[in-house]
């Protein structure tokens, strides 16, 4: 988990690093929490994290892109 996002459900970056580090892959993943209404926005290039953003909407039904989407 996260700690900065406080969910359990928010993206966990350490399998990813992990699978970058090992197959030599890059990740660009962008997930969707509907209840807590953020967005999480992570990239992982060479099994470093480049940014890990979170994404808060004043309202989450209009401004954000996938709002069916989600836990």
């Amino acid at each position: 988990m996260t700690e900065k996002h406080g969910a359990a459900w928010a993206i966990d970056e350490e399998p990813f690093i992990e699978m970058s580090k090992h197959y030599n892959v890059d990740f660009r993943l962008y997930g969707c929490e509907r209840g807590m209404e953020f967005n999480q926005e992570v990239i992982i290039e060479h099994g470093e994290v480049i940014k890990d953003d979170v994404i808060e909407f004043d309202d989450y039904r209009w401004e954000c892109p996938f709002p069916d989407l989600g836990g």
